[in-house]
């Protein structure tokens, strides 16, 4: 007992370390990736702090399995630096004592990653989805600029008066060609944002007409108006603006076991939903599968050093992640089902594990 507190000492502090250090630097990198679609005029700071919270769950599916194994390696190579493993070997301490806390510890990891994958993320993912709609409002309604024309939109060209306040206007110019062959020229004397829903954006406009283009010569009033409302769809603003996005992170297990097997859903979508459904299993369960190699490569007695297994740990990590390519690009082919590419580093690191306990068992006799 003494034994498997003082390893779970070594190693539950690196591990923390290593977690904490990876989801920052995970976590700048997805908000540097998104820079170029987040930042806006409608940006605010505690968009920016919510929406930070809302990328930790889909990071730590992944930094979760990488931080248990440099951890319990950088505990572990401590150990073996010192010759403390060696000594343990030399007590009659075999390498399954040895092995016990890692794979608690493993074990655990694991199960978080799982509740966390198969909950967590798939909630925050859809939260963060309902940030960028409302991010996509704002930024329109904060871009129409008076005096400007505003032409993101696709067949709309909008343009308003001086500002009266947020989100209000004196003057308000729409002209519609979405239907080519009913292009509308829409005026308002007042213009301001309504109450919004889904991905629109709601203008509420106050004396006004609307009038139907015959020529460019020609207009034909069809309607006028003291109060009208104006409903823009902001789809493709907002798929712009969301294509970081994993198209699968949102669903949970039942969505996606739902659009695997959907045959009217394109063929891509449905093996990237059937591999989804895998991976929320079989990359936490990777952690049980890290700590117990992170334990197995670091051998006594063979000048091991913290250095030498942080090396190791980043190339066990880089192996695991070439693995899934590969198992993708067989999908691709046609070769593999996207369940067992799914699978495929599992099953070989597994493999892997249990080659290098039979050799430790054999050594230890």
């Amino acid at each position: 007992m003494i034994l498997h507190r003082y390893i779970l000492r070594q190693v539950v502090v690196p591990v923390l370390v290593a977690a904490l250090l990876l989801n920052v630097l995970f976590l700048l990198v997805e908000l540097l990736r998104i820079a170029s679609v987040a930042v806006g005029v409608g940006l605010r700071l505690a968009d920016l702090g919510w929406m930070s919270l809302l990328l930790l769950p889909g990071l730590s599916v992944f930094t979760i399995p990488v931080a248990v194994l440099m951890g319990i390696m950088l505990g572990f190579g401590r150990l073996a630096e010192d010759g403390e493993l060696v000594a343990l070997a030399g007590a009659g301490i075999g390498p399954g004592r040895v092995l016990k806390m890692p794979a608690l510890l493993g074990a655990a990891a694991a199960l978080l990653g799982m509740v966390v994958s198969v909950w967590f993320t798939p909630a925050a993912a859809r939260t963060m989805r309902g940030l960028f709609v409302d991010l996509t409002r704002r930024n329109v309604a904060a871009s129409l600029d008076s005096s400007k024309f505003y032409e993101e939109l696709p067949g709309l060209v909008l343009l308003c008066g001086p500002r009266r306040g947020p989100g209000a206007w004196q003057g308000f110019f729409a002209y519609d060609l979405r239907d080519r062959e009913l292009p509308l020229l829409l005026v308002a004397n007042q213009a301001r944002v309504g109450d919004s829903s889904g991905a629109d954006l709601e203008l509420q406009l106050q004396d006004g007409q609307a009038c139907l283009l015959q020529d460019e010569q020609r207009r034909q009033t069809i309607a006028a108006f003291s109060r009208g409302r104006v409903r823009l769809a902001l789809d493709v603003l907002v798929s712009d603006r969301t294509r970081f996005l994993s198209p699968t992170d949102h669903l949970y297990l039942a969505q996606l076991r739902e659009m695997a097997a959907d045959a009217r859903q394109p063929i891509r979508l449905r093996k990237l939903c059937q591999a989804a459904w895998h991976r929320r299993f079989a990359f936490p369960l990777a952690a049980l599968i890290f700590a117990c190699l992170a334990v197995l490569m670091v051998a006594p007695g063979r000048g091991q050093s913290r250095s030498r297994s942080l090396w190791l740990a980043v190339a066990l990590v880089a192996g695991y992640f070439l693995l899934m390519r590969t198992g993708d690009a067989l999908v691709e082919k046609g070769i593999l089902s996207p369940s067992y590419s799914a699978w495929l580093p599992d099953v070989l690191l597994t493999m892997a594990g249990w080659w290098l306990w039979r050799r430790r068992q054999g050594v230890a006799r």
